[in-house]
């Protein structure tokens, strides 16, 4: 999981920039960094949580960090790239999907690794 968070930070610098042109190409690049790292950081806080073999706290831990993340993901991009709400759920939706799409072939892609290393 975490080499495909690393090797997906390329693309959703690339998915990003369609949206917000203007700027270089690294630019896309730190805040999409930035903005893995902060969900890698929520992801392992909810992989922690399942050492209290608590369901109830284990489920809402990880909806809690979902929500977390998106909420971030939006404050993040309207921070770095301005523009009003708005505009900025539109091109996060538009950016969710594009992304969404291009991982599902890299999460296959480990999964089939994962399948022929065991």
């Amino acid at each position: 999981m975490p080499r495909v968070f690393f090797a997906m930070l390329p693309v959703f610098a690339a998915i990003v920039a369609l949206f917000y042109r203007g700027r270089r190409f690294p630019t896309h690049l730190v805040f999409s960094a930035h903005v893995h790292a902060f969900a890698f950081a929520a992801l392992m806080l909810a992989e922690l949580v399942k050492l209290t073999r608590n369901d109830i706290v284990q489920a809402l831990v990880g909806v809690a960090m979902v929500v977390i993340v998106h909420g971030y993901g939006l404050r993040a991009l309207r921070a770095v790239y301005g523009g009003g709400w708005a505009r900025t759920l539109v091109k996060a939706s538009g950016i969710g999907v594009l992304y969404l799409v291009a991982s599902i072939p890299a999460f296959m892609i480990i999964l089939l690794w994962a399948a022929l290393s065991s």
